[in-house]
């Protein structure tokens, strides 16, 4: 992938990385930071970019997921973590009491990150503080990846496996995160149920 994408920014620059970088935006990160090493890019401007363009997909996947219907979205993504994905209530429950969390656990996931930032405009998230939480996210990102790149030199590319690892790591992190709280929720329910029934004894 690097062999085509690298001789397309060195020719094309910043033209070249902003709709490559809506799409795969960490890969695009550490390439950019590389070439900002060997003198092709300039920081700040291929950051810019990154960062605007990262926004961008992310709101794209918002508004697809507010302008869909839960069936369409259970067909194409509920058969990934069926516990999850098909329990509409508790994914509400989950942007509306642990928005914070939840977005940046969806942000840094592997797999998981596209259905997630759908789910928040399937749960009407409102849209400013959706913006304002992935633009801090990714404004940290960004500069941490793009750092890589550039320290890294010839040397990237053994960067793009452990990004890859930490990815499936904090999948697994908001996989049991919504367990828990699932967990949590059906345990407090029952208590609030038991309690109600006490009281009408």
């Amino acid at each position: 992938m690097n062999e085509l994408i690298i001789p397309l920014i060195i020719k094309y620059k910043y033209v070249a990385i902003f709709p490559i970088a809506v799409i795969e935006g960490p890969i695009i990160a550490l390439v950019a930071g590389f070439l900002v090493s060997l003198g092709y890019l300039k920081f700040i401007q291929a950051y810019i970019i990154l960062v605007i363009a990262d926004i961008t997909g992310d709101i794209i996947y918002y508004y697809v997921g507010y302008f869909s219907n839960k069936k369409k979205f259970l067909e194409k993504y509920g058969s990934r973590f069926p516990a999850v994905l098909r329990n509409f209530n508790m994914l509400d429950n989950l942007w509306e009491k642990h928005e914070r969390k939840t977005i940046l656990l969806s942000k840094l996931s592997y797999g998981l990150c596209i259905p997630f930032l759908m789910s928040a405009g399937i749960s009407r998230m409102p849209i400013k503080r959706y913006v304002t939480y992935v633009t801090i996210i990714d404004l940290i990102k960004f500069g941490v990846i793009m750092a890589i790149g550039y320290f890294l030199g010839y040397s990237f590319q053994k960067a793009e496996s452990y990004i890859l690892y930490f990815g499936i790591a904090v999948a697994v992190i908001l996989i049991i995160f919504i367990i828990v709280y699932i967990l949590y929720s059906k345990k407090y329910a029952i208590a609030e149920i038991t309690e109600i029934e006490n009281e009408n004894k």
